[in-house]
């Protein structure tokens, strides 16, 4: 038997209270070698930011297991669930806490510091006679926080008068707010007087020894959280139609290409960039105001929950999945952990009665979106949008295609995109999809799509000034979209001048690394199609091949290379990460 392990953790509930915490006290009393002893129940209102105004019932336990740390939070995650906190739940109905679990302390070490504030906290570990192991902030009272906390509505009314949102003290508008994040590697609560004498209105922290040193200093529970929850409550009192676009490869192009669309017939907010995650995602929807029309909003995810997070603070009208493939496996462990993950998109929109946007000849798609109105795009004569590409040639790599609406009795249009690769037509459709549904006009929608040029080396044609032609695709890359843009890159005719193919690293693959470089790599071996010069950049391709000529461990090295042996009047192909910086590689091309 381990040794025995002293632990404090609080269950808190704002929805059929009583039976949650009944559910959850009986399942702990089951756990295996651990003891436990309940407080009373007690009523609170939320004490952070939060959907709903609804009365929590909190219980503080304390106890002891043999269990390790690891193992006994991973019950605890899995008691959630079980009571109710899945992430459709999240999703759906984020005002709703059937259950919350916070293991506040674990032997002698505090685990939620922020926690320590809370009165039931404190209430409850006297009733039980309990003491928590010392915590080195010396200006948190065990029953009085020193400074009152920020609300919700204050925060709101403080933002509608200064509507300009900052994270970054090198970028700060005048009579901004900025938001003190917290990071891995910095705190932005320690910058909160620097950004305020230069010129922001307000600041927001969640540091209480910092913000007792001005009236302007806003305190929270947690900055990104309050970042979030503002942002949903804007979201919310404007009410207007959110377009949410998400997918492994691809998501950006449609949302870019979508924008254009869009903005032919509405007053449009979209995300810039690629601001798609959960700080990105409140920033954008912070930049919304009353003239808008319609938000659209693009969602990346590293790991099951994010997208389902991303919905709860966006709540998506409409939703599209360009495609699910094998991106970020670190976070998502399996092609199947991306599908469930991407699909909360999908819940998110069925909870709402929404409509989603698909690709008819994507059979995961069509399964996943069944049961929700929806609308289809793609090459198959069942689509409701229906496109057919044109062959790239060497002499015309960009795309062209024409599409058609057999059910709105629309004959097909020809547009000529600024796009290179076929592989966009299903990002072109979509984009296509969504503008008809939205009653734009089909000439302004080819013009928009005629009109869009792509940059940041994303499906991006280079002429250089060696002769070269350069299809610049190095923003992202993983197995699927690495296969996709070879495939389309070998089938360019004719064949007849150099061609070159340079290829960094795909990151983010785990366990699944060697076996994608090892096929990617075999399918570049294998082809009959000449001629064709292969450089592969990064320390993934070194490990994988050694030391043979022309697999480059950094950037550098290749671009010394390039210098050496200039080429010249060729056909080539730039793909990879972006942490491989093969975008620095393009000025010697």
């Amino acid at each position: 038997m381990t040794r025995s392990h002293h632990f404090v953790l609080t269950l808190g509930s704002n929805t059929d209270a009583e039976a949650h915490i009944a559910f959850v006290r009986e399942e702990l009393l089951s756990f295996p070698h651990c003891s436990l002893r309940f407080s009373t129940a007690r009523l609170s209102a939320p004490v952070e930011f939060a959907l709903s105004s609804a009365l929590f019932t909190d219980v503080v336990v304390v106890g002891d297991t043999h269990e390790e740390l690891t193992t006994f939070a991973d019950r605890l995650k899995d008691l959630e669930r079980r009571a109710g906190r899945t992430p459709e739940q999240r999703a759906t109905t984020p005002e709703q806490i059937p259950i919350d679990i916070d293991l506040i302390s674990w032997d002698d070490v505090i685990l939620k510091p922020r926690d320590l504030s809370r009165p039931y906290l404190h209430l409850g570990l006297r009733e039980l006679d309990e003491v928590l192991p010392p915590y080195p902030i010396t200006h948190i009272s065990p029953t009085i926080i020193p400074r009152e906390m920020t609300s919700l509505e204050e925060l709101y009314t403080l933002y509608l008068q200064h509507p300009t949102i900052s994270t970054d003290t090198r970028q700060l508008p005048e009579g901004c707010m900025f938001f003190a994040l917290r990071g891995t590697t910095f705190d932005g609560n320690k910058f909160a007087l620097q950004a305020l004498d230069a010129g922001a209105a307000y600041a927001v922290v969640d540091d209480p020894s910092i913000a007792t040193q001005s009236d302007r200093l806003l305190l929270v529970p947690d900055v990104l959280q309050a970042l979030q929850q503002l942002a949903h409550h804007h979201r919310k009192t404007l009410g207007l139609p959110v377009i949410a676009i998400t997918g492994t490869n691809g998501k950006t192009t449609t949302k870019e290409l979508t924008a254009a669309v869009l903005s032919e017939g509405y007053r449009l907010l979209y995300t810039e960039g690629n601001l798609n995650n959960h700080i990105g995602v409140p920033l954008t929807l912070l930049r919304l105001r009353s003239e808008h029309q319609l938000a659209l909003i693009e969602m990346g995810a590293s790991k099951p929950g994010d997208i389902a997070e991303l919905c709860a603070i966006a709540q998506p009208n409409y939703g599209l999945i360009t495609n699910i493939g094998q991106a970020h496996l670190e976070g998502f462990g399996s092609l199947e952990g991306v599908r469930r993950a991407k699909g909360e998109l999908y819940d998110s929109v069925r909870a709402r009665e929404g409509i989603l946007f698909y690709h008819e000849e994507d059979e995961v798609l069509r399964q996943m979106s069944l049961g929700t109105e929806r609308i289809s795009y793609g090459s198959s004569p069942k689509a409701y949008i229906q496109g057919v590409a044109s062959p790239s040639t060497g002499e015309s790599l960009f795309l062209h295609f024409s599409w058609s609406c057999p059910i709105l009795e629309m004959s097909a249009r020809e547009v000529q995109t600024q796009l290179v690769g076929d592989y966009n037509l299903a990002n072109a459709l979509a984009a296509i999809a969504i503008g008809l549904y939205f009653d734009v006009p089909s000439d302004k929608i080819d013009e928009a799509l005629t009109s869009y040029c792509p940059s940041n080396s994303r499906s991006q044609l280079i002429h250089s000034e060696r002769g070269n032609q350069i299809i610049a695709d190095a923003y992202n890359a993983n197995p699927s979209s690495m296969r996709t843009a070879l495939s389309n890159f070998l089938a360019i005719e004719p064949a007849l001048r150099p061609r070159i193919v340079i290829l960094g690293d795909m990151n983010e693959l785990g366990a699944s690394s060697h076996e994608a470089h090892q096929e990617l790599y075999q399918k570049l071996s294998s082809t009959t199609t000449p001629p064709l010069e292969i450089y592969l950049c990064g320390p993934h391709w070194r490990e994988e091949l050694g030391d043979q000529p022309q697999v480059y461990p950094n950037i550098e090295e290749l671009i010394a290379h390039i210098e050496a042996h200039p080429i010249t009047k060729s056909l080539i192909l730039v793909k990879g990460s972006n942490s491989i910086h093969l975008g620095k590689l393009l000025p010697y091309l």
